[in-house]
């Protein structure tokens, strides 16, 4: 059986990146992996996935969208039982409910690189602090 019958998903020939296999797999699985918080306690929040979703791998990134403020990032950092995880918070939890969505980044949380970081201030998600312009987060 091939991954594109496998999700679901119609998949044609020579359609370019977004029609790519590994482009279709990577969104059909992203849009399956979405969490629910289930418990706030200071920076440690417990999320839980419906049980056909895989959970996120340790140190994998997750996002939660607040009002008013920019995503809060946070780092998977512990499976409890079959569908639920235990992650980090980055930034204040303030805000944060039961029942809120958290979506799976797909990858662990990174730092840009290279001459353009030389003498820069970042947060711990790679974020620059320092009010100046021109560098770009590479993920």
């Amino acid at each position: 059986m091939s991954a594109g019958r496998l999700f679901g998903l119609i998949l044609r020939p020579n359609q370019g990146p977004k029609g790519s296999l590994h482009q279709a797999l990577i969104l059909a699985t992203m849009s399956q992996n979405l969490g629910s918080i289930t418990q706030v306690i200071g920076p440690v929040v417990d999320i839980s996935f419906p049980a056909d979703a895989s959970l996120p791998k340790i140190l994998e990134a997750l996002e939660v969208d607040r009002e008013g403020q920019p995503p809060l990032v946070l780092e998977c950092q512990k499976h409890i039982g079959q569908d639920t995880i235990r992650a980090i918070a980055m930034d204040g939890t303030e805000g944060l409910r039961r029942g809120m969505t958290a979506r799976l980044m797909g990858r662990a949380m990174s730092m840009p690189t290279g001459e353009a970081i030389k003498g820069r201030l970042f947060n711990v998600t790679g974020d620059a602090i320092d009010g100046i312009d021109g560098c770009h987060r590479w993920y």
